[in-house]
């Protein structure tokens, strides 16, 4: 997977990170609006992502 490093963030921000064949990456609640990010949940970033 290309570029795998910078998409770790916005899954670990529960954006719903999928991929789509033929496509690549998609976000089940992309940010789209000021609510969008007000929205955001801050993770706890050793759990969300232990493997970096």
């Amino acid at each position: 997977i290309l570029f795998s490093d910078i998409l770790t963030v916005p899954d670990a921000l529960g954006l719903g990170l999928h991929f789509v064949e033929g496509e690549g990456p998609r976000f089940e609640r992309p940010l789209r609006s000021a609510a969008d990010i007000d929205r955001l949940r801050a993770p706890d970033v050793e759990r969300a992502l232990p493997y970096v």
